[in-house]
């Protein structure tokens, strides 16, 4: 995905036959990895999966929402893109992945501190077998408020379960 965003950043600055060309190398290209990876997940998994569920969606939602890094709390408003995606193998193994992405306009119950608006990512990557769990997370905030001041900040999260007891469990908050 980032190598088409990098073709599409270009597209100013490249002619038009050789934007075709660059698009053709990418899609060879990315034939080529496809062709090589996904015969090795099917070997590691016994075989390719037996169950794909794909559910994609757009819409919009409004919420009570108090910001991790401080400031009021207030109406959050956001108008999102949603994926979700479960992949089963027939040993039992399974993949969960969820990203949305979309805009927000923040409105704090304070009616001194100044309204935020911006864009936010979040995601997650799950993958289960008989024995173990673990998941990654990330939610990204990029904003600016009235006052034309930076809004800012990045939850991750991780944990790792295994024959029933926590191996792993992170978080991590950050603000600017």
């Amino acid at each position: 995905m980032m190598v088409v965003a990098d073709v599409h950043a270009c597209t100013g600055a490249v002619r038009e036959g050789e934007l075709v060309m660059r698009k053709l190398t990418l899609s060879v290209a990315a034939a080529a990895v496809a062709v090589m990876v996904v015969p090795g997940a099917a070997l590691a998994h016994d075989g390719p999966p037996v169950d794909v569920f794909t559910s994609a969606q757009a819409g919009s939602a409004t919420m009570p929402f108090a910001g991790p890094c401080g400031g009021s709390a207030g109406t959050v408003t956001i108008a999102f893109h949603d994926t979700f995606h479960i992949t089963q193998f027939a040993d039992g193994h399974s993949v969960a992945t969820g990203n949305q992405a979309g805009s927000f306009a923040f409105a704090p119950f304070d009616p001194t501190a100044p309204d935020s608006s911006g864009r936010y990512r979040t995601g997650f990557n799950s993958t289960f077998t008989q024995n173990s769990e673990s998941t990654t997370s990330v939610f990204t905030v990029v904003g600016r408020d009235d006052n034309g001041a930076q809004v800012r900040f990045q939850v991750r999260s991780h944990f790792t379960l295994a024959n029933g007891e926590v191996r792993v469990d992170h978080f991590t908050l950050s603000c600017p």
